[in-house]
């Protein structure tokens, strides 16, 4: 079932610690209208509610409402979710009143250096737990699975892309880029242009499987591994590798390396 609700929550008074409040007006009645509650929420805007609902130990990390509210930037709140049924959780050192909910969760897609990346599409598994009666939530799903497009399309992507650079088209280009600049050898993406052949397109690849892929990793994190992909592309005896990234339902070039 969907929730669309908004939680009936009291704010924190700014800057009070975690102890100086008694939290939620009406307490979640069980782990499930926690989650709900929480999630809400951080859909509604109201990050300073969903402070009330986090368990003890977000509360250690973020003791007060301001300082919950400074992380948001970080925390890239959703935008829509489903929770499904809750199961007792089976992880290994967890406590016996802590309870997982499967949710599936919807989010703003982007991808930069300080979150990574952030899907469309996540299948995610949220804890919440009974602290002395009452129901709270961590701050974070404990696993996350992003929906990512299908490997196929990426080829696709990288085949209109260098059509667009083999007819020196750059800000057609640019537009199937997630930035204007590439992360590895500028001559490498300069060849479509520079040589006047047909270039064909591969399947896709992990980044595991060929090429300098150290400006993917610096950028954006040993994490690039599980979604980024390596697309081959050769013409004229010459190849190189395509680094695509998802965003939201497309893939998007991001860099070059040699090779191919």
């Amino acid at each position: 079932k969907k929730f669309s609700f908004a939680t009936s929550a009291a704010s924190p008074v700014p800057g009070a610690p975690a102890d100086a409040i008694g939290g939620p007006v009406v307490e979640p009645a069980d782990a499930g209208a926690a989650v709900t509650a929480f999630l809400q929420a951080e859909v509604d805007g109201r990050p300073e509610v969903a402070w009330t609902l986090l368990d003890a130990r977000g509360h250690q990390r973020w003791p007060t409402a301001p300082a919950w509210l400074a992380a948001q930037p970080d925390l890239a709140a959703p935008t829509s979710f489903h929770v499904t049924e809750p199961t007792v959780t089976p992880a290994a050192g967890a406590h016996s009143g802590d309870v997982d909910l499967h949710v599936d969760v919807n989010r703003r897609p982007s991808l930069d250096p300080f979150r990574g990346l952030v899907a469309a599409h996540s299948a995610e598994l949220w804890r919440a737990r009974d602290e002395n009666g009452r129901w709270r939530v961590a701050a974070a799903p404990v696993e996350s699975h992003p929906d990512l497009p299908a490997d196929g399309t990426a080829s696709d992507a990288v085949k209109a892309w260098v059509g667009r650079l083999s007819a020196c088209d750059q800000a057609g280009a640019a537009t199937l880029q997630l930035e204007a600049s590439l992360l590895g050898p500028a001559d490498v993406a300069a060849m479509p242009c520079r040589l006047k052949t047909d270039w064909t397109v591969g399947a896709p690849v992990g980044i595991d499987r060929g090429g300098d892929v150290q400006p993917l990793l610096a950028a954006y994190g040993q994490g690039a591994g599980s979604w980024a992909r390596l697309v081959p592309v050769t013409g004229a005896g010459r190849n190189f590798w395509a680094e695509v990234a998802p965003l939201g339902d497309a893939w998007m070039v991001v860099g070059v390396a040699v090779g191919g």
